[in-house]
């Protein structure tokens, strides 16, 4: 058998003798059993077979092609061996040379299965190096998509904003037409991998996420956690007040405080942030894109741990007060909440408090106060901390403001 070369692949010469019956099926000669003991060992000592299930990427045909030829090196002295057993004596069925006929079997197997895998990967690997250098400028965004493509709960669109996944859309659809070029192009899904640089210089592993990039796309924007206006990353916050929030340690997020009371509004834009996600992209969203259940289970287990918290919490001591500062208090949380009624007002201190900078000129002072108040669907009072601040205006004056600032978290405890 010939060597296979890149530049052309030989005709491979007959793959074993040319067996005739034997007369003798029980037992062979010292000819046959001494040759062919050669011939397994020969063939023994080739190069471990590789997966005869899988194709030959194109970046590995050069290394393939060295291995295959060891093979068929290989192959050829033994068959030397083979010959030099009688015309028929293999095909006798003699018990002593079975693992002969095995051996025989298995490396024939190999040489003809790989043997046109290798002929399509030489080819290919012409083509990889131009497709390579054609896609080059669209790298940020093949890899940008690769990681839904190996994880399907993977979020690859965080930070992002629709017309940038438009824009990544639009280049891989430039990938997907150098794709057609190569064989299967989008057909084999990729697989992980720990050398990156190996990974990103297989043409099917750009040409799977440039064809798949719509149904990629979907699947990442199902994942997409949304900011809703007016409220935090709720992923990240309500996991971590249901694990912190206790007596000890019973202040909110005023935002966490508003979905616990009332988790519809919220609920409703969530649903509706995701929907003009998909709607900006020309997507058809996955069931799972507007599916709030998650989120419901979590608000529901705050409420559950409001009502538990909030009867082991002490409501406001302060004494102060300042009238005219108590009302602008009032005032700014009926901007708020505009239908929430306040029950109590309070300064914190009666004194002032002045900033100075770093040479000890002031500039500003400010009162700090307490407001509790309850909104009508909540089933606890809420306490919320304001300030108020005048500017420092020279000459030992300060500027008086109208407004007070509402600050801070919420803290739930029982109304009295």
């Amino acid at each position: 058998m010939k060597k296979l070369t890149k530049a052309t692949v030989t005709a491979t010469a007959a793959l074993g003798a040319m067996f005739a019956a034997s007369a003798d099926a029980e037992a062979s000669s010292n000819q046959a059993r001494n040759r062919c003991s050669d011939a397994i060992t020969i063939l023994r000592s080739n190069p471990t077979q590789q997966d005869m299930t899988k194709e030959i990427e194109p970046m590995e045909a050069a290394n393939f092609l060295r291995h295959f030829n060891q093979v068929v090196e290989g192959w050829n002295r033994a068959d030397g061996q083979l010959k030099q057993i009688q015309k028929g004596e293999l095909e006798s069925g003699a018990s002593d040379l079975a693992d002969c006929n095995a051996e025989i079997t298995k490396w024939r197997t190999y040489i003809t299965v790989m043997k046109p895998k290798l002929v399509a990967a030489l080819e290919l690997a012409k083509k990889v190096e131009p497709f390579l250098a054609e896609v080059k400028a669209h790298e940020n965004a093949v890899r940008r998509f690769v990681p839904v493509a190996l994880k399907p709960d993977a979020d690859v669109f965080e930070g992002l904003k629709a017309p940038q996944v438009k824009a990544l859309l639009d280049e891989l659809a430039e990938v997907e037409k150098s794709c057609v070029k190569l064989p299967d192009a989008g057909q084999i899904a990729p697989v992980e991998s720990r050398d990156d640089t190996r990974f990103y210089r297989r043409p099917a592993n750009w040409c799977y996420v440039a064809v798949h990039r719509t149904e990629l796309a979907t699947q990442a924007s199902a994942n997409r956690r949304h900011f809703v206006e007016g409220y935090g990353a709720h992923w990240m916050a309500l996991p971590a007040a249901l694990q912190n929030y206790s007596p000890e340690r019973p202040v909110l997020e005023p935002w966490l405080g508003m979905i616990a009371i009332e988790p519809e509004p919220f609920l409703a834009k969530l649903r509706a942030t995701a929907a003009a996600w998909h709607q900006d992209l020309g997507l058809t969203p996955l069931p799972s894109a507007t599916d709030t259940s998650g989120v419901e289970a979590q608000i529901k287990a705050l409420q559950d741990k409001i009502d538990q918290v909030a009867p082991q919490v002490a409501g406001p001591t302060a004494t102060a007060h300042s009238a005219a500062i108590e009302a602008m208090a009032r005032a700014a949380l009926v901007k708020i909440f505009p239908q929430a009624r306040v029950r109590q007002t309070a300064m914190v201190s009666p004194d002032w408090t002045i900033t100075k900078n770093a040479v000890g000129i002031p500039t500003d002072r400010f009162r700090s106060g307490r407001i509790v108040f309850k909104q009508p669907k909540a089933k606890w009072c809420e306490e919320r901390d304001f300030s108020y601040v005048e500017s420092y205006a020279g000459g030992g004056r300060y500027q008086s403001s109208s407004t007070a600032q509402i600050l801070g978290g919420t803290k739930f405890f029982a109304c009295k």
